[in-house]
């Protein structure tokens, strides 16, 4: 897997985080809702193209409280989840016998209604959606699969989620972070990914 790193500068101090791409995935899944935050605080796309990918050499300028708030709250996050998200999740149902089922996502028909699974590293989540009277979908339900039990599906048998163990290690990433961010009293912050 490959590792990236992106360095945070404040008040001619850095400090140098490094991640891999599960880790980053994990940050744009339904039931991170706090990855959002902290990937637009920390500019990881301001300056990605998709023809050219990411300008190594280039800074960003981020204001160094909202960075630290989503981080603090990315890490409150993780904390709750920490049970959860060490794992990369896989979907069986009973009528098909050992066969799994991962990747991004896939629909799955339940007694009376339709869901459509997603996954991503450290999430594995069940969104029932209805139309709106604009005409497009809306998500009406969502269903944790990490916490649930078997669910009895309209023609696959139980649906029963399967884990295996795969590490984020954004708890113990954070705090260092976290603690630099807060050591600084520079209103702004330099930040590069690399």
């Amino acid at each position: 897997m490959k590792e990236y790193h992106f360095t945070v500068e404040c008040d001619s101090h850095t400090h140098t985080t490094a991640w891999v791409t599960r880790e980053h995935k994990y940050l744009v899944g339904a039931q991170c809702p706090e990855g959002d935050e902290f990937v637009i605080a920390l500019g990881m796309f301001d300056n990605f193209s998709v023809s050219r990918g990411q300008d190594t050499n280039a800074w960003t300028e981020k204001p160094r409280l909202r960075l630290l708030t989503a981080s603090e709250k990315l890490l409150e996050r993780v904390q709750v989840d920490r049970d959860y998200i060490g794992y990369d999740y896989q979907v069986g149902f009973s009528a098909e016998g050992k066969t799994r089922h991962s990747g991004r996502g896939f629909g799955v028909s339940l007694p009376g209604r339709d869901g459509f699974i997603w996954l991503h590293p450290g999430q594995i989540y069940m969104d029932f959606s209805e139309r709106g009277s604009d005409g497009k979908f809306h998500v009406v339900e969502t269903i944790d699969l990490r916490r649930s039990e078997p669910i009895e599906t309209a023609s696959q048998g139980l649906l029963k989620v399967y884990k295996r163990s795969n590490p984020i290690h954004w708890e113990q990433k954070l705090p260092p972070l976290i603690e630099f961010l807060s050591s600084h009293s520079c209103e702004f912050v330099r930040v590069r990914h690399h």
